[in-house]
């Protein structure tokens, strides 16, 4: 074996177990269901200042889950209002053409909104499944039953509450009160504190500990019965703690307890997967899979490695861009400040501590009336540090789970400020901070004459919008018809010579914007008329070149070959640059692929 062979990192030439989507993540769920609540209560008010009649106001995310005999608010939501099935449509059928297995964390569908919203049977659907497609939902959790994810995530005993909320105690006088004056034992049960995506609601230690002893006796009794499968089941244990916990009525959580319920079933019966991402046969797995110098990394180790690779990164883009003037150094040394801790949570909050107006335009923008929408920087305009730096972490925490279970990731439609497309355009070139400067030679070359040095691919964020207008049969009939297509795009991989990977990329996008062009009679004649006007032009300039430019013999070869080859494809040219127009979008999907 050769000196190089030994220190070269081994890329691994396969195709991913399955993928892990950014835009799933319970907190991305929540700010896309919030954008789309706000763009939908707009055409709500438009409409009924057009009719000259009072606008309706439309649920908002803790009143989505009231169902009874007269109303289902969740339902009623999603039928008035399609923009929401269609933007999760877009979302999950881009992630699925590049691998048909998706995987989900337990949070993502104990927490995430649109996986609740909808239901396992439209997600389902949405893929265009049928009797011949396996599963294409996994859901990966810490436990050995997709049902005990669900109970260790919202449900939590008071001891084990009262043991993490020490060490906030010392600093919160208030909290130590509470744990001292819980009224419960230990031993039993109450809500777990977090932050609920899915009711838009934080529960704090302090809460989870100051509910009267009937709250935690009531709630011990109904789960000491279900864990003895005498009476009732999970689903609505939890969906009474909470109506219990806010003092609301029964049904106020129904619907949240039905689609838990519906969930737990498609589990049961092999519609969707569970896997324990602790087995012991996943474990090995996912080793596997993974190239030589991450093997046996757990999460921390893996977060330490992304968080240093992307620190560089945007460091470099922040020195090179200077988007936030004068604070880009301030943005560098928090940079570095929250590159170094590994709870998601503490991230954040010392991010809003040192930037407390998230948007980081709040002064900019105070002359606003409240009609007017503030940027968000999802529409195209310039991030915040806030948003910036909170873009990168979740980025980085994200690539560090998706690495962990054994997928790769993608960011679907990600805006032109996201983190995720700058990402993708610095791994085109980027060779390891660690190699030296023999092995970066070599890379190099080995690089320019085999593959791309990228492990990302780029499609255009348009792309999505067309897929996840496409009803389902569509979709399906285009996942058949255009099977070798997408197979080529799914075998891509960081060793995929550069070429190649934009060439099915690029047919990849190319067959679904004709899978979505119209047949029309006015289109068509307005399309051959203007292929006989240019046929007639075409026409015109070939009589010239034979009869007057070209007859005197002198002119090359080469040269009548050139007018020759011009005249027969520019027709052609008109529609490529259609096209290129059509797909044409700042939003882009980016495909991280291996480790």
């Amino acid at each position: 074996m050769s000196f190089l062979s030994q220190k070269e990192p081994v890329i691994m030439n396969q195709r991913p177990y399955a993928t892990m989507v950014t835009n799933f993540d319970s907190t991305e769920q929540k700010r896309s269901w919030e954008r789309l609540l706000q763009e939908a209560q707009s055409q709500e008010d438009e409409q009924s200042s057009a009719q000259n009649i009072s606008s309706a106001t439309l649920p908002s995310i803790e009143e989505l889950w009231l169902k009874n005999s007269n109303t289902r608010t969740c339902e009623s939501l999603l039928n008035a209002h399609t923009s929401f099935a269609t933007y999760f449509a877009g979302i999950i059928r881009t992630a699925y053409l590049y691998c048909p297995q998706i995987m989900l964390s337990d949070a993502e569908v104990c927490d995430g909104l649109f996986f609740l919203a909808l239901g396992p049977n439209t997600v389902n659907s949405l893929l265009g499944k049928s009797y011949k497609d396996g599963p294409s939902i996994i859901i990966s959790g810490r436990c050995d039953s997709f049902e005990e994810c669900l109970f260790n995530f919202t449900l939590s005993t008071v001891g084990a509450v009262q043991a993490k909320a020490q060490k906030a105690a010392k600093r919160d006088d208030y909290l130590h009160n509470a744990i001292e004056k819980c009224p419960a034992m230990p031993d039993q049960y109450t809500i777990r504190p977090l932050e609920y995506c899915a009711l838009d609601c934080t529960i704090s230690y302090t809460d989870a500990l100051s509910q009267p002893a009937e709250f935690y006796q009531n709630l011990t009794e109904k789960i000491n019965l279900w864990k003895q499968q005498q009476i009732g089941n999970l689903p609505e244990i939890i969906s009474f703690a909470f109506s219990s916990f806010f003092e609301k009525p029964e049904d106020t959580y129904a619907y949240l307890a039905q689609r838990w319920r519906d969930w737990l079933n498609a589990v049961a019966c092999g519609l969707v997967l569970y896997e324990n991402q602790n087995a012991e046969d996943v474990r090995n797995r996912i080793n596997k899979g993974r190239e030589e110098q991450i093997k046996n990394m757990d999460f921390d180790k893996l977060f330490a490695r992304y968080s240093r690779q992307n620190n560089l990164i945007l460091e470099t883009h922040l020195k090179t861009k200077k988007p936030f003037g004068t604070k880009t150094v301030d943005a560098i040394e928090t940079l570095h400040q929250v590159a170094e801790m590994s709870q998601r949570s503490e991230a954040f909050a010392y991010i809003d501590k040192k930037y407390p107006d998230k948007l980081g335009i709040v002064e900019a923008h105070t002359r606003k009336t409240p009609t007017e929408k503030i940027p968000d920087g999802t529409d195209g305009t310039d991030s915040t540090p806030n948003q910036l730096l909170k873009s990168w972490y979740q980025f980085v925490y994200q690539r560090t789970l998706a690495t962990h279970l054994g997928a790769c990731l993608i960011a679907v439609a990600a805006t032109p400020n996201a983190y995720e497309q700058i990402a993708g355009r610095s791994m085109a070139d980027f060779i390891e901070e660690e190699a030296g400067i023999f092995r970066k030679m070599v890379r190099s070359f080995k690089h320019l004459t085999t593959a791309n040095p990228s492990s990302s691919l780029t499609l255009s964020g348009s792309i999505t919008k067309i897929l996840g207008g496409m009803p389902y049969h569509v979709f399906s009939c285009f996942c058949y018809e255009a099977r070798t297509t997408i197979d080529n795009w799914r075998n891509c991989s960081p060793t995929t010579p550069l070429r190649t990977q934009k060439l099915h990329t690029r047919n990849t996008a190319y067959l679904i914007q004709k899978a979505s062009e119209e047949v029309s009679l006015l289109d068509d004649a307005k399309g051959m008329w203007n292929k006989t006007a240019l046929a007639f032009v075409l026409a015109l300039i070939s009589v010239f070149c034979d009869q007057i430019w070209f007859n005197d013999g002198t002119v090359p070869l080469w040269l009548v070959v050139i007018v020759t080859w011009l005249v027969s494809v520019v027709p052609d040219f008109g529609e490529l640059f259609a096209w290129i127009r059509g797909v044409h979008s700042s939003a882009k999907t980016v495909v991280f692929m291996g480790d």
